[in-house]
């Protein structure tokens, strides 16, 4: 009897073989861009809301700078810069100038005078806090 023996080609078992080793790269990679994606989603999310309280308190300073008419709002909750006045809303989480909505998502807002300047503390629901001092000085 003669047999012949053709080995050419690839078996079943190879075939699934593959298909499964390759569908576990696949999901790899897959979890790996998805990880990746939602980390970008996040920091995006972060600056932003650094921008925006850094903004905020950019022209709060900006505006102190410009006069020397600067007092605590009646209730102690906010800054009054001549005409302009900020709050913080802690129902709805903002802070109002001039009572329409200027920032959002804050978690504290503070103002307050001490050693001949003031000291803006604000802090975003992300616990990133920006603070900075503004010193008051004499002159002509």
């Amino acid at each position: 009897m003669n047999t012949t023996n053709n080995e050419k080609g690839i078996t079943l078992v190879e075939t699934l073989a593959v298909i499964v080793i390759t569908a576990l790269i696949a999901i790899l990679i897959f979890k790996l861009q998805l990880t990746s994606s939602e980390q970008y989603k996040r920091q995006v999310n972060q600056n932003q809301q650094l921008n925006e309280i850094s903004y905020v308190l950019k022209v709060i300073t900006k505006e102190m700078r410009k006069t020397t008419d600067i007092n605590s709002t009646e209730d102690g909750i906010g800054i009054k810069i001549k005409n302009a006045e900020y709050k913080f809303d802690e129902n709805t989480k903002t802070i109002n100038k001039n009572d329409e909505p200027f920032a959002i998502n804050i978690k504290e807002f503070k103002v307050t005078y001490e050693e001949n300047g003031w000291v803006i503390i604000i802090e975003n629901l992300e616990e990133k806090i920006v603070t900075t001092k503004i010193v008051v000085r004499g002159g002509n």
